[in-house]
């Protein structure tokens, strides 16, 4: 299932000023970002602007300590302003590894390693960041991949998770009544207009199941005031290929 949402033209200025909708209803109350490069990072400040709690994971220490210092490790107008004044009020911070949270997006590289027509994209960082996620998941989490990442990537997240949780049900064979819910949220932004982008740009959620596209972070807090789903529609496949290369 795939939702389009149409965000307003909110500028950033003021809605920075503002807490986004839902968030005293939201059932998320900690995020978890997996990757903090231009996707990530950004993502993850603007989760933590309205007050909601975030971890950051990623492998590099260097930008571990750079962030938790209230600083980045990549350029990006104004993201500076965001991630100090969130690192520094305690909504976000920056880890080695994932911990208990009620939603997991997973924003790593998918390098192009092949030449057509054999698959372009290299899972192995999806792979990795599913399995080191899949050690702290408790019923009722959401997975979302915002990755770069070809068709078919967000149903092989959802069998790796399986994989290494026997002990939870998933989507693929339990379907809305599954303990996990999945979904592919991909990117929609370009470097230097990063933060706009995120919170302006329209967005399209497929989930594994309805349930999985409605009820995401994605969809409950990532939206200025204001938000409605512009349409829905239902598709044998629901996950675009993405191959803008990181």
């Amino acid at each position: 299932m795939v939702m389009h949402v149409n965000a307003s033209a909110t500028p950033l200025k003021n809605w920075l000023r503002l807490p986004l909708p839902n968030t005293m209803n939201l059932p998320f109350e900690t995020i978890s970002i997996v990757g903090l490069g231009y996707i990530g990072l950004p993502t993850a400040a603007v989760f933590a602007s309205p007050k909601v709690k975030v971890i950051s994971v990623d492998v590099k220490r260097h930008a571990l300590d750079t962030i938790n210092r209230g600083q980045i490790h990549i350029i990006e107008p104004d993201l500076d302003m965001v991630v100090h004044a969130a690192v520094s009020e305690g909504y976000l911070r920056a880890t080695t590894r994932p911990e208990p949270a009620d939603a997991f997006l997973i924003a790593v590289p998918t390098p192009l390693k092949r030449a057509p027509p054999a698959p372009p994209h290299d899972m192995d960082y999806i792979e990795s960041a599913s399995k080191s996620v899949a050690a702290v998941l408790k019923a009722g989490d959401h997975v979302i991949l915002e990755s770069t990442s070809p068709v078919g990537a967000t149903e092989q997240m959802a069998a790796w998770l399986a994989e290494a949780r026997p002990d939870f049900t998933f989507p693929q064979t339990h379907g809305e009544s599954s303990d996990i819910r999945i979904a592919h949220c991909p990117k929609r932004v370009l470097p230097g207009q990063v933060l706009c982008e995120l919170i302006q740009n329209d967005r399209a959620i497929g989930g594994m199941t309805p349930r999985d596209t409605l009820k995401n972070p994605t969809s409950n807090v990532l939206q200025p005031a204001g938000f409605s789903p512009s349409g829905i529609s239902l598709s044998p496949s629901p996950f675009e290929p993405e191959f803008a290369p990181d």
